[in-house]
């Protein structure tokens, strides 16, 4: 039985591929705001940290997605792992009409380190704009975006192109996945089973008569 696995179904398009990295995803869904009529919601850096406090380079990052967000095209969730401060990702979808989230996905390369902390950098504008709740996922052999996590922070950094653990007194945790082997196990998809042997040629006719 997965009774563990009452997870949120994979809705990002998203299929577990062990050929790569761990799948991490973000659902945003408040900003410090006011919006009024101006939407968006904007980070200038995601940033993993490895077990020992070090940061994860660009290399790490295989891709980062926000299915259904809306963006210039020098605004895009790339932006968000690319070391720089000077680019900023900003979804102008989040908040217009009936739509109040944002969701990021983020999948690292195979053999990269495993992120056990997290940080966010505030965007060089807007204000109004800074993430202030949202919910970490992980997705799982089956799937399934499993949940670690739910943060509130309601003061983000008013400075800009700062990290949010200036105020919050530290990088947020990432939890492990609470899975047992056999969980992971019965998650996994089965391995092809092998081909049956094939059968010998048949002989060559002998060589006709003089």
């Amino acid at each position: 039985m997965l009774g563990a696995l009452a997870c949120a179904l994979a809705s990002s398009g998203l299929v577990f591929d062990s050929s790569l990295g761990p799948n991490f995803r973000f659902d945003f869904t408040g900003v410090r705001g006011p919006l009024n009529n101006l939407g968006g919601i904007s980070l200038t850096e995601i940033r993993l940290y490895d077990a020992q406090g070090v940061l994860l380079p660009p290399e790490a990052i295989h891709k980062v997605e926000n299915e259904g967000g809306g963006h210039f095209p020098q605004e895009v969730p790339a932006s968000l792992v690319d070391g720089r401060l000077d680019t900023k990702w900003l979804d102008l979808e989040f908040i217009t009409g009936e739509t109040t989230a944002s969701s990021l996905s983020i999948t690292l390369v195979a053999g990269a380190p495993e992120p056990k902390s997290y940080d966010f950098v505030t965007a060089m504008v807007q204000i109004k704009r800074d993430p202030t709740v949202w919910s970490f996922s992980r997705l799982t052999p089956c799937n399934d975006w499993y949940p670690l996590a739910s943060v509130e922070v309601l003061s983000p950094p008013l400075a800009r192109r700062v990290p949010y653990a200036t105020v919050t007194g530290g990088r947020f945790a990432i939890p492990e996945l609470p899975l047992t082997d056999e969980e992971l196990i019965a998650c996994t998809p089965p391995s092809a089973p092998p081909l049956p042997p094939q059968p010998p040629p048949p002989p060559s006719p002998p060589p006709p008569s003089p």
